[in-house]
């Protein structure tokens, strides 16, 4: 029995509490039903996006047309000594100029092992193609690192043939190491590539410096110079080709993830640095933890922001906010060591409500720093600048070489080396505080050279 307001009895009913139960089964189901509708519809993927702007040209050409087929052959006949060896130091030593009897011996017997290898690497840059051809994972490393030292023993050719007096050879092996960082840079798969045809041509760069230093240098081979000098491709073309190597890249990956969540393929290992297990595991409902033409296209508009800051000075070049653009609060970008604890319940949430954070987690990945040390693509913006100023420095000083042979004497003004000896004065504008003036430091150096 229970007594109502006043304290009368009245009979206990069933009737309220079943419906307060059917009511909240009610919108419990309502909960559910909406939950599942909205899961449905974050989880459902956008159209494949239209990146033809960002495809790289795939040319059909026979193996022995291809120049990356003999820079292969250049590297797998490459001799070059232990990095972990003490002889190892002699070669830098020997570039800077501090070397003896002992090491020039040790140099002389690199360049003659390496005579197939540098062989290789003439007959490549006859050919008119550049492909890069498609390296393993497991063989990039050495690749990158074997183009590298092929481009240090060069340098090391031109120097010693310098110093011996051999101006044309010297100049042969100058000439080479341009046309290669060149040809490296300028049709660059990947960034990396980019980096490291860019770091070719500085050597050859400062070999040419040091040639045009040379009273006993023949006009021919200066003029080669000049003529090698401004056949250069522009570093911002190689730049993008890269920007758009890494779009490729990243998206077979994308490609490599939804094939898993298919079952038809298995986790690689470089998959589990990059996507978390979680993501991986989540097969039954994959589509709403990861959705390939959605992360296709954050991925396309990373690479269309980078490929827009390339032609751009380092002042100018805006960073990409990622934070942002997966629409998440600025305060997630801040100093969190207050909240630390708090922050890892938050990233663990995250993983696993977010829809598609597979694809998240292959957006970030691609921002990480790469072997370089520093964001790959920043470092790529400002390798271009650095090079570019390095290339006109080295034009501008062959010019003012060449206006000397002919007329006796250095122009009284630079600008009466256009158009003869340059179609344009460099920029001397400098907008960053670190920016060199390629025609401040040409002057310098020929003004403490002839003191």
């Amino acid at each position: 029995m229970m007594r109502d307001f006043f304290g009368k009895r009245r009979i206990a009913s069933g009737r309220p509490r079943r419906r307060r139960i059917l009511k909240a089964v009610a919108w419990t189901a309502v909960t559910v039903l909406v939950g599942a509708v909205v899961v449905f519809i974050a989880g459902w993927d956008i159209p494949p996006p239209n990146t033809h702007d960002l495809l790289l040209p795939h040319p059909s050409v026979a193996p022995n047309d291809n120049a990356g087929t003999f820079f292969n052959r250049a590297r797998e006949t490459l001799y070059w000594p232990d990095e972990h060896l003490a002889s190892a130091p002699l070669i830098e030593r020997y570039m800077k100029g501090n070397a003896d009897d002992d090491d020039n011996t040790y140099v002389s017997e690199i360049i003659r092992r390496n005579i197939t290898t540098l062989t290789f690497i003439a007959q490549g840059l006859d050919r008119k193609v550049y492909f890069h051809q498609e390296v393993d994972d497991d063989v990039m490393p050495r690749h990158i690192t074997a183009m590298n030292r092929i481009g240090r023993l060069l340098a090391l050719k031109s120097r010693r043939d310098r110093l011996a007096g051999n101006f044309t050879a010297a100049t042969d092996a100058c000439v080479l190491l341009l046309r290669l960082g060149d040809t490296i840079q300028g049709n660059a798969p990947l960034l990396i590539d980019f980096i490291i045809g860019a770091a070719i041509l500085s050597r050859g760069l400062t070999q040419a410096h040091d040639l045009t230093d040379e009273n006993d240098l023949a006009d021919a081979d200066l003029e080669r110079l000049a003529s090698t000098l401004d056949a250069l491709t522009p570093l911002e073309q190689g730049l993008i080709s890269g920007l758009k190597g890494e779009y490729a890249y990243w998206a077979d990956l994308v490609d490599q993830v939804h094939d898993l969540n298919a079952g038809t393929n298995q986790v690689s290992e470089e998959l589990q640095y990059i996507v978390s297990p979680h993501s991986l595991r989540m097969k039954s409902i994959s589509r709403y933890y990861f959705q390939p033409n959605r992360t296709k296209k954050m991925l396309a508009d990373l690479a269309r922001h980078w490929i827009r800051q390339a032609p751009r000075a380092i002042a100018d070049v805006e960073d990409y906010d990622v934070i942002a653009a997966l629409g998440f609060p600025s305060w997630l970008n801040d100093d969190m060591e207050l909240w630390d604890p708090l922050y890892d319940v938050l990233e663990y949430a995250i993983k696993f409500t977010m829809p598609n954070i597979a694809g998240v987690e292959i957006l970030l990945a691609s921002q990480r720093p790469c072997v370089c040390g520093g964001p790959l693509k920043m470092d790529s913006l400002k390798t271009r600048w650095r090079i570019e100023q390095q290339i006109s420095e080295t034009r501008l000083l062959v010019a003012r070489h060449l206006y000397r042979r002919r007329y006796g004497d250095y122009p009284a003004e630079l600008i009466d080396l256009v158009p003869d000896f340059l179609e344009a004065l460099p920029n001397s504008d400098a907008k960053e505080c670190d920016q060199r003036n390629p025609t401040r430091d040409v002057i310098d150096r020929e003004t403490i050279h002839h003191e």
